[in-house]
């Protein structure tokens, strides 16, 4: 037998095993979805509720394969840091070093406790999307009523200042 016969037939089944992998994720797709807010800058409430500034909050579905857990949303959220997440939504917190240390739900309300830092680049705009996007992002799980957010130890409104 050739001795590069032996990789050959390895990376043949490890192919193998990969996109049979991929199928059976691929079979999944669609069993959830959660919501990210982004911002509508001057939209002034037309494609979602308004917020300061006369902007929109707007939420864009995404789709997961799995149960989906309000961390995991919020980890997708900071981990985003584009502007422009599409032509027409802008992402506030695109300049923004946040890290999810933990998030708590007890009698409707979200505990979110984030470590880092927030940039904003127009304090009078900025504030209200920042504060959007990170409540709604919350908001909309069932059960989720109130959203206590805090930063390095201080409420998200002072952290906003």
């Amino acid at each position: 037998m050739k001795k590069w016969l032996i990789p050959l037939a390895a990376l043949t089944i490890i192919a193998g095993i990969g996109i049979g992998t991929w199928k059976i994720l691929d079979g999944r797709k669609g069993t959830g979805y959660y919501d990210l807010y982004f911002v509508a800058v001057g939209d002034d409430g037309q494609q979602g509720d308004k917020i300061g500034c006369g902007d929109s909050i707007v939420p864009i579905k995404r789709q997961t394969v799995s149960d989906t857990q309000l961390s995991d949303v919020y980890q997708d959220l900071l981990d985003i840091h584009d502007y422009d997440f599409t032509p027409e939504l802008k992402n506030a917190l695109w300049q923004s070093q946040l890290t999810l240390e933990s998030v708590d739900v007890t009698a409707g309300t979200a505990f979110v406790t984030l470590k880092g830092t927030i940039v904003q680049s127009d304090k009078k705009c900025d504030a209200p999307r920042i504060k959007a996007q990170l409540e709604q992002t919350a908001k909309h799980f069932d059960g989720v009523k109130d959203v206590q957010i805090t930063v390095n130890g201080k409420s998200l409104d002072e952290a906003l200042k």
